[in-house]
């Protein structure tokens, strides 16, 4: 694109990739190029011909940049982005209020060879996945389990059903036979009914390694390998969605958004430092947006930590710790998060591709797992879009009808997810129907099951995981428990998110609690044991919480954290 106001300079399409590391070779290139004013690619030097008198800096080839800035006496600065040129930063200045404004656009060199994010974050993903992965593995190994020793993870239900199960899964695999039924339980019954609750998940695969023998390694490894990715997928959620979209002004919209129609203003944009927007005349939404970019910012720099210490939180939480057993509950389980950044990315930028795909999988691996799943993604929805709500703005747009939007593309693609999921939820609902637990009848009175006091007990360190019966396994690290009171007291954390998280917090305790909204939350029905299915959510929302509280801990006071 050619700037035509200034006669000359070449104002390049941005080649910016939003996953560039920009803290590295990149900036050192900047600034050798602000010491260079004649070579290519750098600046050129120009005689401006307006009524003050200005000097253009245009860009030459691909990697320059263009500024433009008026001599008068009273010239502000404002920034914005240029929603034509994704990654491009506009720098408007004026003399006087009936001056002529100029925009020219900044942007970001050459960052060589672009990688995906995955790639470049290769060795952090693989810790979030590796630390929880080798722990669990430790615990096993200490405990003797087989091979190392003589005892194996096969209790209760693992010993006496889902081991048989996944037995006769690889018999029928491995012989071509249907799905449909098995003549192998009892005068015979359905399997897809037993393959849809117990077997979907696509991991089973790893059955076929082993032969009939080895069944119990095959278990094991597959309790470790679902472990591991709980951390993995926890891991990128904290940094794709949660530290990517949580600092003040990251992602406040106001500003023109991407080119192509995207309401979020990328994090990891190398921002520039505006020292002169104080001295602004008359600021407009843009340029009161901008206030909050005044030096250069990137929230996931230097807490990178926090995403394997969130990560494996997470995956060796009380619930996991408690449940691990129910091998068939944790597939759903680790795609939680990937559906909470698919609802992340919907809402801040539009995204209709991650959130469909994710909820159809947790859905369809594990129904029962995957209904919890559901229903907190539709709370997590409106909480975390009443939290963004009012930075939802494009320069055509208000936030109310972008919100209107984002409500009506969250329930298509619902509806989209179920309808793809249609295939093996509808005929399980029709088995279910002719099971004992269709004829549950709802509460008749209402109760409060424990106090808030014993509840508090079970984010205690050494406290005994409830199996049978019990309270909810809510333990996912005491620190988690400790950053509580430092995320609330934490002035640099916005009102609104507080106010959205503590609240769904709070709901889950209140379900906890009430017997009314438990008996909703198993599918209107009383768990035979195993109380508190859905307790790893609480867990989810605490790491969570913890996480942007210790990101932000250098902005609390002194006082208040001692205190905390």
């Amino acid at each position: 694109m050619i700037d035509e106001r200034n006669g000359g300079g070449n104002r390049p399409e941005s080649s910016y990739d939003e996953g560039a590391d920009f803290w590295g070779d990149a900036a050192r290139q900047r600034r050798r190029g602000r010491r260079s004013y004649e070579q290519p690619g750098n600046f050129a030097a120009t005689d401006g011909s307006k009524a003050n008198g200005s000097i253009d800096y245009g860009a030459g080839p691909p990697g320059g940049f263009g500024a433009g800035y008026d001599a008068g006496p009273t010239t502000g600065f404002g920034a914005g982005y240029d929603a034509g040129s994704p990654g491009g930063f506009g720098i408007r200045s004026a003399a006087d209020a009936g001056a002529e404004v100029d925009t020219v656009n900044y942007a970001p060199l050459p960052l060589g060879k672009k990688r995906r994010p995955i790639i470049r974050n290769f060795w952090l993903y693989t810790l979030s996945f590796a630390v929880p992965f080798l722990l669990v593995a430790i615990a096993f190994v200490a405990m003797q389990f087989y091979p190392i020793g003589d005892r194996t993870p096969l209790t209760v239900d693992l010993y006496h059903q889902y081991a048989p199960f996944m037995s006769e899964l690889r018999y029928k695999i491995l012989n071509g036979e249907s799905l449909l039924y098995s003549w192998h339980g009892g005068l015979g019954m359905n399997f897809l009914a037993v393959f849809t609750y117990y077997l979907a998940s696509p991991l089973n695969a790893l059955l076929l390694v082993f032969p009939i023998s080895g069944l119990a390694i095959a278990i094991i490894l597959l309790i470790v390998i679902k472990i591991g990715l709980m951390g993995l997928f926890m891991g990128i959620l904290l940094h794709r969605g949660v530290m990517a979209f949580t600092e003040p002004g990251i992602g406040a919209i106001g500003s023109g958004g991407s080119a192509k129609g995207g309401t979020a203003v990328a994090p990891r944009r190398r921002l520039l430092r505006l020292r002169s927007i104080e001295r602004a005349g008359r600021l407009g939404a843009e340029e009161r947006n901008r206030r909050l970019y005044e030096r250069e910012v990137d929230t996931r720099r230097g807490h990178t930590y926090l995403v394997i210490v969130g990560a494996t939180l997470f995956a060796l939480s009380g619930f996991m710790m408690a449940y691990f057993w129910d091998v068939m509950w944790l597939d759903s389980i680790y795609l939680l998060p990937l559906v909470i950044l698919g609802v992340i990315l919907l809402v801040r930028k539009g995204n209709l591709i991650l959130y469909p795909i994710a909820i159809a999988s947790a859905v369809a691996v594990n129904y029962y797992i995957g209904f919890f799943v559901a229903l907190f993604t539709a709370l997590f929805f409106i909480s975390y879009l009443i939290y963004v709500w009012p930075d939802l703005r494009t320069e055509r747009s208000r936030p109310i009808r972008i919100a209107a939007l984002r409500i009506f593309q969250f329930v298509l693609m619902s509806a989209l997810a179920a309808g793809i999921t249609a295939f093996l939820s509808l005929p399980t609902w029709m088995a279910l129907q002719m099971t004992s637990a269709a004829g549950d009848s709802f509460p008749k009175n209402h109760k409060f099951e424990f106090t808030v006091l014993e509840f508090m007990t079970r984010h205690l360190i050494s406290m005994k995981p409830s199996i049978r019966d019990g309270l909810p396994n809510i333990y996912a690290g005491l620190i988690s428990l400790l950053a509580l009171p430092l995320y609330v007291f934490n002035r640099r954390i916005r009102l609104r998110e507080k106010v959205a998280s503590l609240s769904l917090l709070a709901f889950l305790f209140l379900s906890f609690n009430s017997n009314y909204l438990n008996f909703i939350w198993h599918g209107l029905h009383y768990p035979n044991q195993l109380p508190y299915r859905y307790s790893f959510l609480y867990s989810f929302v605490l790491v969570i919480i913890a996480v942007r509280a210790l990101m932000n801990l250098r902005y609390l006071k002194k006082g208040i954290a001692l205190g905390a």
